[in-house]
C-alpha cells in the first residue's frame, strides 16, 4: 500500500491578489515553474528517508472554480524533477465546495485515507532535514523560530521526546519549534477516525474545523507525536513573504540560478542570483540581485532588483524594487514598489 499525498490549495488566496483574481496560488510562477511544483520540488528528503513514503497519488482539495486549473495541477506535478525520474504517481481532485477550515478540506477527501498520509499544505516551502522517526504515528515538521507568538507551536515532553501539546500563538514562550504545515501520518485510522468524529460534533475554532484540534485529540488519546526539524521553511502565501520567498530560494539554490539559452541579453548587466526564463529579452538594463523573469517578458532601459515580472510583461524605463508584476502587464516611467495584475498597464 503506497502513500498518498493530501495537498489542500482550495483557499481564496486574498492575501496574494491581485495575482489571485485568475490564477489559484499554487500555481503562480517562481522560477519558471508553479510555486506547487516547488513545493513538492523540496519534499524529495522525505522520500530518500523511507520509499515507503513515496507518493502513489497526489491529491488536490481544491475549489470548484479551480476546475479548469486541472490540466495546469497535474502539469505542475509532471514538472517537479524527482518524480519525473522516477514514477510519476497518479493526480486526483477532491472539491471542497465550502471553505471550513483545513480539517474540513481534508474531510472532502475521507474515502482516500486508506494509507499513510503526507499532509502538505499548498503555500509553504519546507526544506525537510531527510531523517525522521518513521515509528512515530505521527511526524511534525517544525523549525524553529524567533517569535513564536505568530505561529502555532509544539511542545515536546523533556522525558519521553514526544510531543506533549499543540500551541497555538502562544502568549508565553512554551516552544520555539513552529508547526510548518507538513504531517506525515502513520497512524492513518486513529486520525481518520478522529477527523470524522470532529466533523459529526460540530468542533471549530474561529469558526473553522482546523487539523490541529484532531492532532491534539490523537496525543490525548496516547498516540506517539514526533518532530522532523526543517533546515528551511518559506510562506508564499502573501505578496511580501512571497519575495522573501524568491530571494530565498534563488541565494540557496533551491530555484536554478540561470539565464535560458534562448533569452536575449543586449548591453546589459546581469547580477545574480536570478532566474531569467525563455524568449525573455534585457536590453540597455540592470536586472538583479534576487529577481525572477518568466517567459517572453521583456526590459529595456530599466533596473530591476528583489522583484518578479511574469510571463509576456513589459517594463520600459523603470527602476523597479520589492515589486511583482503580472503576466501580460506593461510598466513605463515607473519607480519604486508595484504590485500589478494581469493584463494592465502603468505608463
Amino acid at each position: 500500500m503506497g502513500c498518498r499525498w493530501i495537498v489542500p490549495v482550495a483557499g481564496k488566496g486574498t492575501r496574494m491578489r491581485p495575482f489571485t483574481h485568475t490564477t489559484p496560488k499554487a500555481l503562480i510562477p517562481l522560477g519558471g515553474k508553479p510555486v506547487i511544483s516547488r513545493v513538492l520540488e523540496l519534499l524529495e528528503p522525505v522520500v530518500s528517508t523511507s520509499r515507503n513514503y513515496y507518493p502513489e497519488e497526489v491529491i488536490f482539495i481544491v475549489s470548484p472554480w479551480m476546475r479548469e486549473f486541472e490540466d495546469k495541477f497535474v502539469s505542475a506535478v509532471r514538472r517537479v524533477d524527482w518524480l519525473v525520474k522516477s514514477s510519476v504517481p497518479a493526480v486526483d481532485f477532491i472539491y471542497q465546495s465550502s471553505a471550513e477550515g483545513s480539517a474540513h478540506a481534508v474531510w472532502c477527501a475521507r474515502e482516500k485515507i486508506s494509507g499513510p498520509l503526507l499532509l502538505i499544505f499548498g503555500d509553504s516551502l519546507v526544506v525537510p532535514e531527510g531523517s525522521f522517526d518513521i515509528n512515530s504515528d505521527v511526524v511534525l515538521f517544525t523549525f524553529e523560530v524567533a517569535d513564536p507568538s505568530q505561529y502555532g507551536v509544539v511542545v515536546i515532553d523533556e522525558v519521553t521526546g514526544y510531543v506533549s501539546k499543540l500551541v497555538e500563538k502562544p502568549d508565553e514562550p512554551v516552544s520555539k519549534h513552529a508547526i510548518t504545515g507538513v504531517y506525515l501520518i502513520n497512524n492513518w485510522q486513529k486520525f481518520s477516525e478522529l477527523l470524522h468524529e470532529l466533523i459529526e460534533s460540530g468542533v471549530k475554532e474561529k469558526g473553522e474545523y482546523q487539523i490541529t484540534t484532531v492532532l491534539q485529540w490523537m496525543i490525548d488519546a496516547g498516540c506517539r507525536f514526533s518532530v522532523s526539524r526543517v533546515r528551511h521553511w518559506w510562506d508564499t502565501g502573501n505578496l511580501s513573504s512571497f519575495l522573501e520567498s524568491v530571494r530565498d530560494v534563488l541565494k540557496h539554490g533551491y530555484v536554478e540560478h540561470q539565464v535560458a539559452t534562448s533569452a536575449r541579453v543586449i548591453d546589459s548587466e546581469i547580477v545574480p542570483p536570478v532566474f531569467i526564463g525563455e524568449g525573455v529579452v534585457i536590453e540597455n538594463s540592470i536586472v538583479g540581485p534576487f529577481v525572477c523573469i518568466e517567459d517572453g517578458a521583456r526590459i529595456n532601459k530599466s533596473t530591476i532588483q528583489n522583484s518578479v515580472i511574469m510571463k509576456e510583461a513589459v517594463v520600459e524605463n523603470s527602476y523597479l524594487d520589492q515589486s511583482i508584476a503580472g503576466p501580460y502587464t506593461m510598466v513605463g516611467n515607473f519607480r519604486g514598489k508595484l504590485f500589478i495584475g494581469d493584463h494592465s498597464k502603468v505608463l
